[in-house]
């Protein structure tokens, strides 16, 4: 057993670690410009994978209510150092 597999084991016999909750996610979307030009074409492509997704995404499997879905953004420094400090935060 390498290194790793034996500290694995250690953490899954000294955690909270549960071999029960482990299960496989419903898939996810993608969506990218391979050149790397940033346009809200993206953001709207990866909103409409969102709306498309049955489970896991804009509906719970009973497709009453969301459960939780998000997209990540790349956001650069340069745009969040144009906003002003907040005082006391």
């Amino acid at each position: 057993m390498s290194q790793g597999n034996g500290q694995r084991e250690e953490l899954m016999n000294n955690s909270l670690y549960s071999g029960q909750f482990e299960h496989d996610n419903c898939g996810i979307g993608a969506v990218v410009n391979i050149k790397g030009i940033r346009s809200h074409a993206t953001v709207a492509n990866a909103l409409t994978i969102v709306e498309t997704l049955e489970h896991r995404a804009g509906k719970d499997a009973e497709g009453k209510t969301g459960d939780g879905v998000g997209i990540l953004l790349q956001i650069s420094h340069k745009f969040f150092s144009s906003f002003p400090k907040l005082q006391n935060h």
